[in-house]
């Protein structure tokens, strides 16, 4: 899809929850938005719409983990335990993955290692077996099912993979408001997405304030 088209939709989407939810655009007092990693022109895009949406309401910004929203989703989807120790995985493409290893403290994802960029052969499965001990994996995410076929690892430890979860915007909701009760939200100048590819050619908007 191109860019523009991402961007029609976005405006379209936009539209539909507010009218859903009957408020306005008005009443917004907080943009959250998927701050990667994840697909480049998709990270980009986001960011800007909700770096201008910022600028335009007057309203301080969230930014969440693509990979800490996706382990929350095992978490509040019961596919996981509070205690479990999750490794969240999105397929990067060209057989890399984009990974963190993450537990829970009171319901929220705490990142352990990561976010990183790595190809499926050089997976650093050493620090990562070594952090969480004898305890069981739940890796979670699209690329589960490529490190799967990593049939030695699989001997050292007692893993289950489900490669079915996606990141969510409930958890990335959880994620705002406990950034909004925390006093940790970002303002509108602060907004960049989570390249993992060395690529960083995200152009920030100035404020129109006081122009």
């Amino acid at each position: 899809m191109a860019p523009r088209e991402h961007a029609r939709r976005l405006s379209l989407m936009i539209d539909d929850l507010l009218l859903s939810n009957v408020i306005t655009i008005r009443e917004i007092d907080l943009i959250a938005y998927g701050m990667g990693p994840g697909s480049f022109t998709g990270l980009r895009i986001g960011a800007s719409a909700a770096q201008a949406l910022s600028f335009a309401l007057k309203v301080p910004v969230f930014g969440g983990c693509t990979l800490e929203c996706q382990a929350l989703n095992a978490l509040q989807s019961g596919i996981v335990e509070p205690s479990d120790y999750v490794l969240s995985v999105i397929d990067a493409k060209i057989k890399k993955v984009y990974w963190s290893l993450i537990f829970f403290k009171d319901g929220h994802p705490i990142t352990v290692f990561g976010p990183e960029a790595t190809t499926i052969g050089e997976f650093p499965w050493d620090p990562v077996l070594t952090e969480i001990k004898d305890r069981p994996l739940q890796v979670v995410g699209d690329a589960a099912d490529l490190l799967i076929q990593d049939k030695l690892v699989l001997t050292k430890a007692t893993m289950s993979f489900f490669n079915q979860v996606r990141p969510h915007a409930k958890s990335l909701l959880k994620g705002a408001v406990s950034a909004h009760d925390s006093d940790q939200l970002q303002d509108a100048r602060d907004v960049n997405p989570l390249y993992l590819d060395g690529t960083s050619s995200f152009k920030k908007m100035r404020s129109t304030e006081g122009v």
